[in-house]
């Protein structure tokens, strides 16, 4: 009798082979402040600064395992999504993608072949995104990241050019 009622509904193994087919092509089911898709983490962060009329945030940070061994022994990736928007009257000129990475004491340059191109000159009025992408060292402990330290230089005027060094948390 079991039997003929898992013939004549089948609604509990479609809606199982649906939730399979979302989780398979990356479409999440769930929000958290961390995920895991595919061997990636991602952590959604709120950082954000405003200097000068030049708005600064971070709102996604994604660690993963990169397709192949790259520069002597580095497999894993750390991308920080960045959004910087002028609202000054002038052009601002700002540089993440040559920033650098601390994570514990080791640190990290970014890698500007992999990262996006949205550094530079930012006119007025303009809003910027990009990754900035850091190929990690083989001795970083992934599981142990809870916070990550970032630094590049960033201009609000012509002869007003100071250097960012921010901490961003990693929460699960």
């Amino acid at each position: 009798m079991g039997e003929k009622r898992e013939k004549d509904n089948p609604k509990g193994l479609i809606m199982l082979l649906i939730v399979l087919a979302l989780v398979f092509i990356g479409i999440p089911i769930a929000h958290s402040n961390s995920e895991e898709h595919h061997g990636r983490t991602v952590y959604s962060t709120s950082w954000s600064e405003e200097k000068a009329g030049a708005i600064t945030a971070i709102d996604r940070v994604e660690l993963y395992r990169t397709e192949k061994i790259v520069d002597g022994g580095y497999d894993h990736e750390l991308a920080v999504s960045f959004r910087i928007e002028n609202t000054t009257g002038h052009s601002i000129y700002a540089t993440p993608e040559e920033g650098m990475l601390i994570i514990g004491k080791a640190q990290m340059n970014a890698d500007p072949s992999t990262s996006d191109n949205f550094g530079g000159e930012i006119l007025s009025g303009a809003i910027s995104e990009g990754k900035v992408r850091f190929q990690l060292k083989d001795n970083i402990d992934l599981s142990a990241i809870k916070k990550i330290r970032l630094s590049w230089n960033q201009s609000h005027g012509k002869t007003n050019s100071e250097k960012y060094d921010i901490t961003v948390n990693l929460e699960k």
